[in-house]
C-alpha cells in the first residue's frame, strides 16, 4: 500500500504557465493608466521644447481709429494707429522655464515607473496567491486519490469482517473533509485566476520557480542604500523635490511681468491738410510688486517643503518595507528547510504506520491522523517554497528590476 502515499516534496508547475516576467509585461501593456502617464511625459517634453523659443509669448498687434464725426465736431480729424510688440524673457527666465519643464518630464517618467512597479506588485501578489492555491489543490487532490484507495481497501476489509464499521466511517469522514478542503482551495484558485485574467488577459498561474537566489544575486545590488535608492517610489519623490526647486527658481526669475518692445505707426490728417504719418517705438516695462511676487514665492517654498517631507517619508517607508521583506525571505528559507525535514520524517512515519495498519497493529484512526499531519507538513513546505520565491521577486521589484 506504499503506492497510496502521495506525500512527496517539491512544488508544482501548472501546464502552460507563463513566467512572472511575461505576466507583468502583459499586465503593463493593458494598464489603462499607462497611456495617460505617457501623454503627461510627452506633454512635459513638448513644454520644454516650446520654452526654448526666442520670446516667452506671441506678438501683440493693436489697432486704433479716431474720427471727430462721431461726436458731431466735423473738423475733419481722422487718425489711424497700429502697432506690434513682443514680450522678452527676463534674465534667466528662459533657462529656468526649460529646466522646470524638464523636471516635470522627469516626474512624469518617474510616475510611469511607479505605476509599472504597482502593476508588478499586483501581479506578484495574485501570482503568489494563485501558486499557493494551486499547490494546495494539487496536494489535496493527491490526498483524495490516496484516500479513495484507502477507503476501497477498508470496504473490502469491512466485508471480510477484519475492520469495524467505525473504522470504515472514519476513513469516509476523512475523505469528505479532504473533499471540502479541496473545494474551498479550488474556489480560491479560481478567484486568483480571475484576478490574473483581469490584469494580464490570461488566467494562467505564473511559474515562480525560476526566481531563485541566483536571480537575486545577479540583478540585485548588495548595498542596502543603493537598493533603496533604485526604488521607483523614492525616485519619484526625489523627482518631485527637483521639480519643486526648479519651479522656485522659475518664480525667482519671474520677478515681474515680462517687458514688451514694439513698433507703432500713426496715420492722421485734418480737413484740407495733407496726410501725416509717424513711426515710433513703444516700450512697456511693468515694475516688480511684492503683492504679486511674495505669494508666488511662498507657494513655491511650501511646495518644496512638502516634496522634501514626502521624500523623507518615502525613504523611511521603503527602508522599513525592504527590511521586512528581507526578514520574510530569511524566515521563508529557514521554514522551508525545517518543513522539508518535517515532511520527510512524517512521510516515513505514514509509511511505517501504513504497514502496521495492514497487519492490525495500529488503528485506522492513528493512521489517518498520521496522514493528516503529513499532509499539513507537505502544505507547509510548499507554502514556504512559494513564499521564498515571492520574497525574492518582491525585493527585485523594489530595486527597480522586473524578475
Amino acid at each position: 500500500m506504499a503506492a497510496l502515499l502521495p506525500l512527496a516534496g517539491g512544488g508544482i508547475h501548472p501546464a502552460g504557465a507563463s513566467s512572472l516576467h511575461e505576466a507583468i509585461r502583459l499586465a503593463w501593456a493593458q494598464d489603462p493608466l499607462r497611456h495617460s502617464l505617457t501623454v503627461d511625459s510627452h506633454a512635459a517634453g513638448r513644454n520644454a521644447d516650446a520654452a526654448r523659443s526666442w520670446f516667452p509669448g506671441g506678438p501683440v498687434v493693436s489697432g486704433q481709429y479716431f474720427d471727430d464725426h462721431f461726436i458731431g465736431s466735423n473738423q475733419g480729424y481722422t487718425t489711424y494707429q497700429t502697432g506690434v510688440s513682443v514680450p522678452f524673457w527676463l534674465p534667466g527666465q528662459g533657462t529656468a522655464t526649460v529646466r522646470s519643464a524638464l523636471a516635470d518630464q522627469d516626474v512624469a517618467r518617474a510616475h510611469l515607473e511607479v505605476e509599472r512597479m504597482a502593476i508588478a506588485v499586483r501581479v506578484l501578489d495574485l501570482a503568489t496567491t494563485a501558486a499557493l492555491c494551486a499547490e494546495q489543490v494539487q496536494a489535496l487532490a493527491d490526498e483524495r486519490r490516496a484516500l479513495d484507495s484507502v477507503e476501497g481497501v477498508t470496504h473490502r476489509l469491512l466485508s471480510a469482517g477484519e475492520v469495524s464499521a467505525a473504522d470504515s466511517h472514519a476513513v469516509s469522514g476523512e475523505r469528505e473533509d479532504v473533499e471540502n478542503q479541496l473545494a474551498n482551495a479550488q474556489e480560491q484558485l479560481a478567484d486568483a485566476r480571475a484576478g490574473l485574467e483581469e490584469l494580464t488577459g490570461r488566467d494562467e498561474v505564473p511559474d515562480l520557480s525560476d526566481i531563485t537566489g541566483r536571480t537575486l544575486v545577479a540583478a540585485h545590488p548588495g548595498n542596502l542604500d543603493l537598493a533603496i535608492g533604485r526604488d521607483p517610489r523614492l525616485r519619484l519623490a526625489q523627482a518631485q523635490v527637483a521639480a519643486a526647486r526648479a519651479k522656485d527658481r522659475l518664480v525667482q526669475a519671474s520677478f515681474m511681468p515680462n517687458p514688451e518692445l514694439g513698433v507703432d505707426a500713426i496715420h492722421e490728417k485734418q480737413y484740407g491738410s495733407p496726410w501725416n504719418t509717424r513711426v515710433g517705438v513703444q516700450v512697456s516695462v511693468p515694475l516688480p510688486s511684492a503683492a504679486r511676487n511674495v505669494p508666488m514665492r511662498m507657494q513655491a517654498v511650501r511646495e518644496i517643503a512638502a516634496a522634501e517631507r514626502d521624500a523623507q517619508t518615502a525613504q523611511r517607508m521603503i527602508r522599513a518595507e525592504y527590511t521586512r521583506t528581507r526578514v520574510r525571505l530569511a524566515s521563508a528559507v529557514t521554514i522551508l528547510a525545517h518543513a522539508t525535514s518535517k515532511r520527510q520524517a512524517l512521510a516515513s512515519r505514514v509509511d511505517d504506520l501504513e504497514k502496521a495498519w495492514e497487519v492490525g497493529e495500529v488503528s485506522v484512526i492513528e493512521y489517518l491522523r498520521a496522514r493528516r499531519d503529513a499532509l499539513a507538513a507537505q502544505q507547509q513546505e510548499r507554502t514556504a517554497s512559494v513564499a521564498w520565491h515571492s520574497a525574492i521577486a518582491r525585493i527585485l521589484i523594489s530595486a527597480g528590476s522586473t524578475p
